[in-house]
């Protein structure tokens, strides 16, 4: 991340808090997220909408993630994730995407900013070959 985006970003954020109203506060940010991702004057605007976004969303306690899995979850299972994930992360808020990719042959994936947690099937094998050629 280039340091002169995130100080920028971070200098956006300390302004929108001065307002001290948390759902205008939401409803700028996202137009500010919006307007910086579609920016042509500049290669910055998204880097530093990506910034703002991250920035307000940790300070907000709020985790995004992908899980890819081979289907659908149950809602059952997704409810489950989603607070294993907040509990985890001492979060207030965890939004979810979901992707179904036919390659994945069991289990799933998750990956929240650079971290990845696989459960694949695939991933088992690939560990288990290692255990077993060392």
């Amino acid at each position: 991340m280039n340091r002169d985006n995130r100080a920028i970003a971070q200098v956006l954020l300390a302004s929108l808090e001065k307002a001290g109203d948390s759902k205008a506060e939401q409803v700028i940010i996202d137009a500010l997220v919006t307007t910086l991702k579609r920016t042509h004057t500049t290669e910055r605007g998204p880097a530093i909408a990506l910034e703002v976004e991250r920035l307000f969303e940790q300070q907000h306690g709020i985790i995004r993630g992908t899980v890819v899995s081979a289907q659908a979850l149950s809602e059952s299972q997704k409810e489950t994730l989603a607070a294993t994930i907040q509990k985890q992360y001492h979060s207030k808020t965890v939004h979810l995407e979901y992707e179904i990719k036919e390659e994945v042959l069991g289990g799933f994936s998750l990956t929240i900013d650079d971290m990845r947690y696989d459960t694949t099937l695939q991933n088992k094998l690939v560990i288990l070959n290692k255990t077993l050629t060392q």
